[in-house]
């Protein structure tokens, strides 16, 4: 019986964090999904709360650019990263008002988007277009019952639909990583030189 080389033990460790470690991150996504389908409204006042930081980021970053390329043009950039800046204090400091807003636009997005793809879902009668017709017809009756409910929508919508995006987004983390490991078993073994 041959020894277990080193090198072979250290092919299996790299082969073992190139999957494991991105399923680990898919099922800590998911279960953050899940909580903030639990904790819809918290989950709201974070992702605004983070969407005000980083508004004000950028506008800080847009303000530097502008003094940086003075001679593109300094007013655009400059004004830009003010409003920027000046609107992620508002949502920080009112954010029932920034989930408002966002489940506004959110609801517009759904019933813009939904109309798009169902009529061109029709008019092009693409390969399987029912599927992108189903799409089109659920988001824009999404849509209309967010704005329906418009604002009371709004305390549950942001957090229910980050939730939701944390749950496949990790869901999918941890199929592409199974299907990695399998790929890696099936695959013959190369020589170690």
């Amino acid at each position: 019986m041959e020894p277990v080389r080193k090198d072979s033990m250290e092919v299996g460790r790299t082969k073992a964090a190139a999957w494991g470690l991105p399923f680990i991150l898919g099922l800590l996504t998911s279960l953050l999904g899940i909580f903030c389908l639990i904790a819809a409204y918290a989950a709201g006042v974070a992702a605004v709360m983070v969407a005000g930081v980083l508004l004000i980021v950028g506008g800080c970053f847009e303000i530097g650019f502008g003094f940086g390329h003075r001679r593109e043009g300094l007013l655009l950039p400059v004004l830009s990263g003010i409003l920027s800046i000046v609107v992620g204090f508002l949502v920080l400091r009112r954010p029932a008002v920034g989930i408002s807003a966002a489940a506004l636009v959110i609801a517009c997005y759904f019933f813009a988007s939904g109309l798009f793809r169902g009529i061109t879902a029709v008019a092009d009668r693409f390969a399987n277009w029912g599927w992108d017709f189903a799409y089109g017809v659920s988001a824009v009756i999404l849509g209309v019952i967010i704005l329906a409910s418009w604002p009371q929508s709004s305390a549950w919508m942001v957090g229910t639909l980050v939730g939701i995006e944390l749950l496949f987004r990790g869901g999918a983390l941890m199929g592409d990583s199974t299907r990695l490991r399998a790929l890696m078993r099936h695959r013959e073994p190369t020589a170690l030189t």
